[in-house]
């Protein structure tokens, strides 16, 4: 499995679902963030990054694009 086509499908399918015309970058980190439920939120923690606060904010950018 590579996981460069995986990011990139999720990304579309992230687009597609939230009915934006195209990709932002805010796709692409609800992407990497969907890929490893478990690596990215301890590397986002390890970082000092509020994960849940992070993924919320992610939400809600790729809802709102256009």
């Amino acid at each position: 499995m590579n996981l460069n086509n995986l990011t990139i499908k999720s990304q579309e399918a992230l687009a597609r679902e939230n009915s934006n015309q195209q990709i932002e970058p805010g796709h692409l980190l609800a992407a990497i963030m969907a890929v490893d439920e478990s690596a990215t939120p301890f590397v986002f923690k390890k970082l000092g990054v509020n994960y849940d606060v992070l993924k919320k904010a992610v939400d809600s950018i790729t809802r709102t694009i256009i």
